[in-house]
């Protein structure tokens, strides 16, 4: 037994409140375990050790974070070095503690730049640079079937493939339903021959925000394509993994019809959703109600529906083996928690296997092995290994809203309940008022620690999600779930119809909670664009939460909280231009938006409106317009030409304050026009436009790091 495995008790009982909080030297205090008297830095250095691993993964994103903002690619070899320079010096240093750890924080520091920069290599891809189309081959390495019955595959290219695709590894192929035969599906394995046309990964849309070419690039994916004739199939080489995927994928696609013929459309949708984690079928505006009113997180498989698939596995065969028919010597307990392992890891198969859901598979599976070996299961320790698993698995997903939101709800959740296990409870409640209570702080504390992530990522803020939940969650959990559950039990033997009405008139339930939150959030639901610190900061209140032990550690958050509630806003632009499209919003004078000579609502547009709160369908056209341009007048006194033909340019040059090029003119003005070129708005992503108090114009492009590998090469 080691120091660590000691649990240690107050030995001196003198200035025991204050020292709870801190000691001071001359009053430190002693520790005794077993009749062994022990110091009290010993203790503190103890401790430490136990609770050093939860500072681990924020080393690690510190280290990735830090990757991301470099503006060259870093030689992962020479951070490699350094690491274990680091790494070396921790190990070689024993007696100042305070220098040992903060070598060996460096050093996981230096190892997540390290790691994430060999990833870029190891993983990479280049992207394609302009649209084209040809003839490709290749292994198709993953499949998934869409509500519209297209077939999305990521497909692994082989030699035949048009020339800007050169080096690219996989593309993302989307196959029309009508070019491949439904007896013939392509499945994993196969080897396909189509010919396709090909577009570019998109940039981010707005500053700051997602970013698809960073994640293609780590994912392998160089460009996103579409079938434009019938696709030709062969055998390819099976291998157990693709028996077992291709497997999994009839599994899922049969759940989803017996979903869809036996329930209303809606409640097929978001039974999909809850069982096979597919969402793409949920209509657009019962989504945004359904996140508004703050339940989007039961779309989203994670802790909650696994808890209940390995937990109900684990207590059923518990009961089993509990029958007289059994040996009494027979071991249950472990016998339960290796099946309920087992029917974990096969859920996470068929739902989809998102990251939030692998968060909670492991977490299950630590737990059962902790159950196994007679440890504790709840532990921050056990959530810091898990989340180091996934960074080391996945480094780019660190900077997903699902990775954030996921471990951050779950550490909150178990740093919280570590602290009320060492509190005094004197009362004992009702079974009904505890289950209340502890529905009500698990709704209260995951809100609160997913909100700003929320805020920053989706504009959206769930005044009501605490009273939602209330109600929702014990629907879902206890009626929902289990009878979908239960009913896909019962699809092979054809007898899943009367629980699926069940189930979907449990749906209608929520839908109607979802609705009446939602409607009863008003206005109050947006949520204005947060400043870039705003992540950060939520990083660093959640660390000293999880590492503080006494009733101190709910200080950081709250601070975090006020300085975001006072100074989080972030300034939103006067004028954002798209790249790829016409398409530009201007700001009115009465704050609201308007659009410039509306083409469409695109994809860009819609995504510009959620970020801005802006409404689409009552949004007011900007400017004069004709053939050759618009021009707009904006609230603070500029005038501003939108211009699409070179004459609109030599015509008002001069005469305006700034000239944006909706099209490549290629021409110049240099007599007080401030000119925007199309080709860097298409090399840089979509431009912010802010005006300052003093007339200077700053333009914000939504990249920033044009000549890292993620990026493509103009």
């Amino acid at each position: 037994m080691s120091l660590k495995d000691i649990d240690f008790e107050p030995y001196s009982t003198r200035n025991a409140a204050i020292d709870k909080l801190f000691w001071r030297q001359g009053k430190q205090p002693r520790f005794s375990s077993d009749n062994h008297t022990v110091s009290r830095p010993l203790v503190d250095g103890v401790d430490f050790a136990r609770r050093r691993i939860v500072l681990l993964p924020f080393a690690l994103i510190l280290g990735i974070c830090i990757y991301t903002q470099l503006s060259v690619e870093p030689p992962y070899w020479l951070y490699g070095l350094l690491c274990l320079v680091l790494f070396g010096g921790a190990v070689l240093t024993r007696r100042n503690i305070v220098l040992r750890n903060c070598l060996f924080l460096a050093g996981a520091v230096a190892f997540g730049i390290t790691f994430i920069a060999a990833s870029a290599v190891m993983r990479g891809t280049p992207l394609l640079a302009y649209p084209s189309a040809g003839v490709i081959n290749g292994e198709i390495r993953q499949v998934e079937l869409r509500p519209d019955g297209n077939l999305r595959a990521v497909v692994d290219l082989g030699s035949i493939r048009p020339g800007a695709l050169d080096d690219v590894r996989f593309v993302r192929l989307t196959i029309a339903q009508k070019h491949f035969e439904p007896a013939r599906q392509p499945a994993i394995g196969d080897q396909l021959e189509v010919r396709a046309r090909f577009i570019p990964v998109p940039k981010p849309v707005y500053p700051g925000g997602y970013d698809p070419q960073f994640h293609s690039f780590f994912d392998g994916i160089g460009a996103y394509g579409s079938t434009l004739d019938p696709v030709v199939l062969s055998d390819g080489q099976q291998t157990a993994w693709s028996l077992v995927q291709n497997f999994i994928f009839d599994v899922r696609q049969g759940v989803a019809q017996r979903f869809s013929s036996g329930m209303k459309p809606q409640d097929a949708a978001i039974a999909r959703a809850l069982i096979i984690g597919d969402q793409s079928a949920i209509e657009p505006e019962l989504r945004d109600e359904i996140a508004v009113s703050g339940l989007a997180h039961l779309l989203a498989i994670s802790g909650l529906h696994l808890s209940l698939v390995a937990g109900g596995a684990f207590l059923g065969i518990r009961f089993v083996l509990a029958l007289p028919l059994f040996p009494p010597q027979m071991p249950a307990k472990s016998i339960a928690a290796i099946a309920a392992m087992g029917a974990a890891t096969f859920y996470l198969g068929i739902s989809g296997a998102n990251i939030a859901t692998q968060r909670a598979t492991i977490m299950l599976i630590v737990a059962f092995v902790a159950v196994l070996t007679g440890r504790r299961a709840i532990t921050l320790r056990n959530v810091a290994l898990v989340c180091i698993a996934m960074i080391l698995l996945y480094p780019n997903e660190v900077f997903k809203p699902g990775f954030q939101l996921s471990f951050a709800a779950v550490g909150a959740l178990v740093g919280v309940y570590e602290w009320s296990k060492g509190q005094a409870h004197s009362r004992k409640w009702p079974k009904w008022a505890q289950f209340l209570g502890g529905l009500s702080l698990t709704s209260l504390v995951a809100g609160i620690a997913t909100a700003p992530i929320a805020a920053v990522h989706f504009s959206q803020f769930a005044p009501f999600g605490l009273f939602a939940n209330l109600v929702a969650v014990p629907l879902v959990g206890f009626f929902i779930l289990p009878a979908l559950i239960f009913a896909c039990v019962l699809m092979p033997f054809g007898l899943e119809l009367p629980v699926l009405a069940l189930a979907g008139l449990g749906i209608d339930y929520v839908i109607i909670i979802a609705r009446f939150f939602t409607n009863l959030g008003g206005d109050w639901t947006y949520v204005a664009p947060l400043a870039g610190w705003v992540l950060p900061l939520c990083g660093v209140a959640l660390m000293m939460f999880l590492i503080a032990k006494s009733a101190w550690r709910f200080v950081p958050p709250f601070v975090a909280g006020m300085v975001i509630s006072l100074f989080g806003t972030a300034a939103t632009p006067d004028i954002l231009v798209s790249g790829q499209t016409r398409s530009a919003f201007v700001k009115t004078d009465m704050g609201q938006w308007a659009q410039i000579d509306r083409i469409g609502n695109n994809f860009t547009t819609r995504v510009w409106a959620e970020w801005l709160g802006a409404d689409l369908a009552q949004q007011e056209l900007a400017g004069n317009c004709d053939e050759q341009g618009c021009v707009v007048h904006m609230p603070e006194g500029q005038t501003v030409l939108f211009a699409r033909q070179k004459a609109a340019v030599i015509e008002d040059c001069g005469l305006v304050d700034l000239i944006i090029e909706q099209d490549y003119l290629y021409q110049e003005c240099s007599t007080g026009s401030h000119l925007v070129r199309n080709w860097d708005v298409r090399r840089l992503g979509n431009a912010a436009l802010y005006f300052g108090d003093d007339g200077h114009i700053h333009i914000k492009h939504s990249v920033t790091d044009a000549h890292r590998p993620w990026r493509v090469k103009h």
